[in-house]
């Protein structure tokens, strides 16, 4: 088959969320964006058959027609998800690609990493849509790569040959950690005391940034150590306040250690183009992010920092790239997809 069928449901599943979507048509811009918690559902099924009836798109005697394909960005390991059950990495909520097919007669489902989805969505990008960190704007003209603290960290790259874009996905976010100062890697080794293995999302997230401010306030010898830990909404939300030291110094830790990351990212990639942020946590600490070592320490890689300065770094501050990537990959490179054909549908 060499048509997508639409219209089509669109969904960025994430460890907190579900943003959903409906594309009317190819290169249509997503309508109808509402999010879910994904708290409030078992699975991706059950959510969206309630977005579906929240916009009046759940069956075929609706005055629009209900969606008869979908296009999911999730944030787990996809190939498993196409073929049955699977939790996401850091939530209990199910996403089951065959169950999905069947309870809303789906004629075709592409079923992708979010950050494969985000990746996507790059070329779109305009110059409103960047917040530029640092001297040197993406160019978005060549090989990039996104990083996104959220409830975990994402990762993916996009290469361009003469062929066009390619999206490559990855589980970057499980790469072991590293410092670059002693006190980084001694908040490091606190962080081993606890866990096995200090992957960046294990300090660079949702999830993490509670470890980090505990492992910072180790380092530090602050009774906050050994007390209940914060919500990360409430380190980020002290920080940029202004109203407690050890929050702000947590906040520093993390951007230093995520442009250290981003920097690694960039080279392995070899993204020329731009490396650019998105996720939740960056939205929300933007002004300290900007002012912080971040840049620095992207740059700060021995002989190749004067390759790496050349690399523009960007927050994203579009609201809905990852469905917006996903409208882009169907609208051009569907041949190239990892599509399921069901033969089904209305």
């Amino acid at each position: 088959m060499n048509d997508w069928p639409y219209p089509t449901l669109l969904a960025d599943v994430g460890g907190t969320q579900v943003r959903f979507a409906v594309a009317e048509a190819a290169h249509a811009a997503p309508s109808l964006v509402r999010v879910l918690r994904t708290a409030d559902h078992s699975s991706l099924s059950g959510a969206a058959r309630a977005y579906l009836t929240q916009v009046g798109r759940d069956t075929r005697a609706c005055a629009a027609p209900r969606p008869i394909s979908a296009a999911l960005a999730v944030a787990t390991p996809v190939q498993a998800a196409r073929l049955g059950p699977v939790r996401l990495t850091n939530t209990d909520f199910v996403i089951d690609g065959a169950d999905l097919i069947l309870s809303l007669g789906l004629a075709a489902l592409w079923i992708v990493n979010d950050f494969e989805a985000l990746a996507w969505a790059l070329p779109t990008l305009a110059a409103r849509d960047l917040e530029t960190i640092g001297p040197t704007r993406p160019s978005l003209a060549a090989t990039m790569a996104v990083i996104g603290p959220g409830t975990g960290l994402g990762c993916a790259g996009l290469l361009r040959d003469a062929a066009g874009w390619h999206a490559i996905p990855g589980e970057g976010g499980h790469v072991t950690l590293s410092g670059r100062t002693r006190f980084e890697r001694e908040v490091l080794a606190a962080a081993a005391d606890q866990m096995d293995h200090v992957s960046a999302e294990k300090l660079l997230s949702g999830i993490g940034m509670p470890l980090l401010y505990r492992a910072v306030a180790t380092v530090r010898a602050d009774p906050a150590a050994s007390q209940p830990l914060p919500a990360p909404q409430d380190i980020t939300a002290r920080a940029v306040a202004g109203t407690d030291t050890l929050s702000r110094e947590v906040v520093d830790t993390f951007c230093a250690l995520l442009g250290g990351y981003a920097g690694n990212v960039a080279l392995t990639f070899g993204a020329t183009g731009g490396l650019l942020i998105g996720g939740g946590i960056t939205t929300h600490i933007a002004g300290l992010l900007a002012a912080s070592p971040f840049r620095n320490r992207f740059e700060d890689k021995g002989r190749f920092g004067g390759y790496l300065s050349t690399i523009g770094t960007a927050h994203i501050l579009r609201s809905q790239p990852a469905l917006d990537g996903l409208v882009h990959a169907l609208g051009t490179a569907l041949a190239t997809l990892p599509v399921q054909w069901t033969g089904s549908g209305p």
